[in-house]
């Protein structure tokens, strides 16, 4: 089992919702995952931007849909079937930028089965609807083009490559941990959810005491030298490093 699995899913989300996502990419990068942040290209459409859970994976290709498999459901519609309550659909396109890959219709349908949010390099459409539906949404850019005959889905629960901030692209793996808000999204590995939460809720409650001693008027370089946000997190992997400014 990983120390993502050991967290029942809901207790996880429910945990990030009060987590920015600024300390999360902190933490990431103090436990030795520095590269996890998703590139700034990718921003929150519409008012909606809080979103946290596991990622269903979803890749796609440039031109028309191919024919579905001998016995076998179309892609296009197959996904509907994946979603699960609280995922977050991430849709990596290759660098497609041509047409939409995802509009309102979709948006709808995933909804009402409980997908949590959607993450995507690529194009949206149809923000209306999705602002209607408060379906908190990441992606490249908006267009009015539709998909069809242009852009199609091919791939369901394989890991997608998106753009990265630090790094050239960011692998996320279905089950990975998608955490967005208005400053961005991360990607937090399966495997180190649980101990990211953990270490995310003490770095916040150090956060919010050192934002109420600066609000009290004292000296920041003095309040930063008695509260250091990331010391329990390089305690428990033997680190000395300095503190972060």
């Amino acid at each position: 089992m990983t120390d993502e699995s050991a967290m029942e899913i809901g207790d996880l989300r429910r945990r990030l919702s009060s987590i920015p996502v600024g300390v999360m990419s902190d933490v990431l990068a103090a436990m030795g995952l520095p590269d996890q942040v998703l590139s700034s290209v990718l921003r929150p459409i519409g008012a909606a931007a809080r979103l946290a859970g596991p990622a269903l994976c979803l890749t796609g290709q440039e031109g028309p849909e191919r024919p579905a498999p001998q016995g076998g459901p179309k892609a296009v519609y197959e996904m509907d079937r994946r979603i699960t309550n609280g995922c977050i659909a991430v849709i990596g396109t290759g660098g497609y930028r041509v047409s939409a890959v995802i509009g309102g219709n979709v948006g709808i349908s995933w909804h009402r089965r409980g997908c949590g949010g959607i993450v995507t390099d690529g194009l949206i459409r149809d923000v209306a609807q999705f602002v209607a539906i408060g379906m908190p949404v990441f992606a490249g850019c908006i267009t009015p083009l539709a998909s069809k005959g242009r852009w199609s889905f091919s791939g369901i629960d394989v890991p997608v490559i998106l753009p990265g901030q630090t790094s050239k692209s960011v692998t996320v793996r279905p089950g990975d941990i998608v955490h967005g808000d208005h400053d961005g999204v991360v990607i937090i590995p399966r495997e180190h959810a649980g101990q990211a939460v953990r270490d995310a809720e003490v770095f916040e409650s150090i956060e919010k005491k050192i934002q109420a001693e600066l609000e009290a008027g004292s000296d920041r370089e003095e309040v930063y030298k008695r509260n250091d946000r990331l010391g329990h997190i390089r305690k428990a992997a033997g680190i000395s490093s300095p503190k972060l400014p």
